[in-house]
Formats: structure tokens, C-alpha cells, sequence
């Protein structure tokens, strides 16, 4: 939510956020490669990254993309 980082908010902000607890809600994906080349498979929830050192990764990024709607058929 931002409170891993240094924010500014005015006075009145400050006064109502300063005595509640700021649990980090963020979570931080990196690649730690240089990625030349990104593919994400939106139905299998899997991504493929290909660096610039040669390295292919596979990723499951399932919980972080949405299931594409299922079309529905009307029987009008």
C-alpha cells in the first residue's frame, strides 16, 4: 500500500495514519535477468521469459492473472 516507500500526505492525513499498523501488503516479482523476450499464456496461467544470457524460465503466474470468462451460450 505504499508504506515501503517514503509517501507524502498532508497533515490531516498524517494525524489519522500515524497510530495504525503498517503491515506491508505489496509483494515484489522480479525476473533478476535481462528478459529479451515474454510470452504470457493466459488459459494455462504460465508465462515464458527468455534473457539475454540464454536462460528460458517458466513461471506460474496462475493467482495473478483472472480466468478469461467462459462464453455463454442464450437459448432466446
Amino acid at each position: 500500500m505504499g508504506f515501503e516507500f517514503p509517501q507524502r500526505v498532508c497533515a490531516g492525513c498524517y494525524d489519522t495514519l500515524r497510530n495504525e499498523p503498517r503491515e506491508s501488503l505489496a509483494s515484489f516479482h522480479d525476473m533478476k535477468h535481462a528478459v529479451a523476450s515474454l510470452f504470457v499464456d493466459e488459459a494455462t496461467g504460465r508465462m515464458c521469459t527468455a534473457g539475454k544470457d540464454r536462460v528460458i524460465k517458466l513461471w506460474d503466474i496462475s493467482v495473478l492473472v483472472a480466468p478469461a470468462p467462459k462464453p455463454t451460450t442464450s437459448g432466446q
